[in-house]
């Protein structure tokens, strides 16, 4: 995972909400992706939209910057959580985990009385 310069020119690819781009490794991106000037959000952001059916995706690293960096797909394993990409040699790891958060539950419905 390199920073990504300030005066750097992102290739042509996809553009993601924070501003980076990805771009496919090999015919239609079967061996990974290649983020450019990527945030940690963009990172997560492209992993949600890809396997939100495994469940949310939360950016714990705490980096803040802009990284050029590449994800190579491995066969699944009984240890991943399902996503199916090297990311330990950039120095991060998926977790599973568990959070709170708040649900609105809709307990009693009653048809509108007219004016």
């Amino acid at each position: 995972m390199q920073p990504t310069p300030p005066d750097a020119i992102l290739p042509v690819g996809a553009h993601l909400p924070g501003g980076g781009v990805i771009t496919g490794i090999g015919p239609g991106g079967t061996y990974g992706m290649e983020f450019h000037g990527a945030t940690m959000q963009d990172f997560v952001y492209r992993m949600l939209f890809m396997f939100g059916s495994v469940g949310p995706v939360r950016d714990r690293t705490g980096l803040t910057g802009r990284y050029d960096f590449r994800v190579l797909q491995v066969p699944a394993s009984d240890e991943d959580p399902g996503f199916g990409f090297s990311v330990s040699d950039l120095g991060l790891e998926f977790k599973r985990g568990t959070e709170y958060r708040p649900v609105l539950v809709i307990d009693h419905v009653e048809k509108p009385t007219p004016n």
